[in-house]
């Protein structure tokens, strides 16, 4: 038991807290720079490229793992005890659609794909102004950033630390 915590499901969580904060700062950023009625900047954009790429194989890697460990046939421990395993990696798994519900690949993906395609055809500005049907493409990506920051990676994160305060107790 005390293997099987020590060596996968705390560092699964660790990096899930790291990975959360990383989330949160990439979007907050973008957000902030909406806010101010700004077209996200190319340092910026560089930025957040940077920021993705630094923790991108963590993210994979926490996801595979709580796939691989949830499909164990090896139970170092009682079935109960198993039960929360499955539901911690389910969890941690789950987490990673969050931020993916807004568009596809990712929302985040979309975002920056978006961003270099309108500023290399010098139209990023067109998109920030009202457009003719009276909407506001920028207070629509703040309303999607608010729901991912507020709503969507809280909710997945809470499931996480839930699962994982679930599967400590089990672990005693």
């Amino acid at each position: 038991k005390k293997q099987l915590f020590e060596q996968h499901v705390d560092p699964l969580m660790r990096t899930m807290t790291e990975v959360h904060a990383d989330y949160v700062l990439a979007f907050g950023e973008v957000r902030s720079s909406l806010a101010k009625k700004e077209v996200p900047s190319s340092d910026l954009l560089d930025f957040l490229k940077t920021r993705r790429r630094q923790l991108a194989d963590k993210r994979q890697l926490a996801q595979v793992l709580a796939e691989q460990i949830a499909l164990g046939e090896r139970r170092p421990v009682r079935q109960q005890a198993w039960n929360e395993v499955i539901v911690f990696c389910d969890a941690v798994v789950d987490y990673f659609d969050a931020s993916d519900a807004v568009a596809r690949p990712s929302w985040f993906t979309d975002f920056m794909n978006f961003m270099t395609a309108a500023r290399s055809a010098q139209m990023e500005h067109r998109f920030f102004d009202r457009n003719v049907f009276g909407n506001d493409p920028r207070q629509d990506l703040i309303d999607h950033i608010d729901l991912i920051l507020d709503k969507r990676l809280p909710s997945r994160l809470r499931n996480v630390q839930t699962a994982y305060a679930s599967l400590r107790m089990a672990l005693l």
